[in-house]
């Protein structure tokens, strides 16, 4: 059932595959698991703590060969303690679609 009081532009998809990212600027490569993503988002948990703003750099790997691998820049809209402990569930914003 969809949910009427959702306001999205774009509907979110439930992902469950690998994602690398690193904040623009550093070497530091980071691995996390995606949850969701939608045409102007992507939501993931990792271990690291990360600050609204951010920019990160991000390379999500599909599970199949057949769906290509997505790399965009997006900057970090919150991070909140996930279930886990020492772990951090993570809403970005797009911003960039990198070929």
């Amino acid at each position: 059932m969809v949910d009427s009081s959702d306001t999205r532009d774009f509907m979110r998809v439930s992902v469950a595959c690998e994602l690398v990212f690193k904040r623009i600027g550093d070497d530091e490569v980071h691995q996390a698991k995606t949850k969701d993503l939608s045409a102007s988002g992507v939501s993931f948990v990792c271990e690291q703590a990360l600050e609204p703003d951010d920019e990160l750099e991000i390379n999500v790997k599909p599970v199949n060969k057949l769906t290509p691998p997505l790399y965009v820049i997006a900057k970090v809209i919150r991070c909140e303690s996930a279930a886990e402990p020492n772990t951090f569930t993570v809403a970005c914003k797009i911003i960039e679609h990198i070929d």
